[in-house]
């Protein structure tokens, strides 16, 4: 599986990334407060056309700061990117993105009902934006506590930010 043209540069971009900042807010209809910030760091393992990210996250929060780890795997084939995400021990495929366009363009969005996810990729010269969206995939729910607007963003940089 050969790496070509924008996919290179993505997947060399990708490898060099070592640090991040996690962001997650609720946005106004949310009935979760899932307000948090934190700092990362990753450490990169290539294995054929897959990158995978081993993420360490110091989360502040106001009840005090947590330590999370988290796996994900960036799957790189000629025109386009799967994101998958590990989760219960094994990895999930959550999106794909399509490459071969001006920008980085989602495929279809992910149903994990009751919620579904958006997912964007933006790269920059020295840094990648991963955010996700989630939402409730009925628009009609009235459960109190259960509507769900989520953004969380993950800011990858390469170590010589300062």
């Amino acid at each position: 599986q050969k790496i070509i043209g924008e996919n290179e540069r993505i997947y060399r971009i990708m490898l060099t990334m070592e640090k991040f900042e996690f962001e997650s807010i609720s946005l106004e209809t949310s009935d979760m407060s899932w307000n948090s910030k934190g700092l990362g760091q990753i450490k990169t393992e290539v294995i054929e056309n897959k990158i995978i990210f081993n993420e360490t996250i110091e989360l502040h929060e106001e009840f005090g700061d947590t330590e999370l780890k988290d796996k994900k795997m960036w799957v790189f084939y000629e025109d386009k990117i799967e994101f998958w995400h590990l989760r219960n021990g094994s990895y999930q495929k959550i999106f794909t993105f399509l490459t071969d366009q001006e920008k980085i363009v989602l495929e279809k969005k992910y149903d994990c009902k009751p919620d579904v996810y958006l997912g964007g990729l933006i790269l920059l010269e020295d840094r990648l934006i991963f955010t996700i969206e989630i939402q409730n995939s009925n628009i009609n729910i009235h459960h109190e506590n259960h509507r769900k607007k989520e953004k969380i963003t993950y800011t990858y940089f390469r170590n010589d930010k300062n």
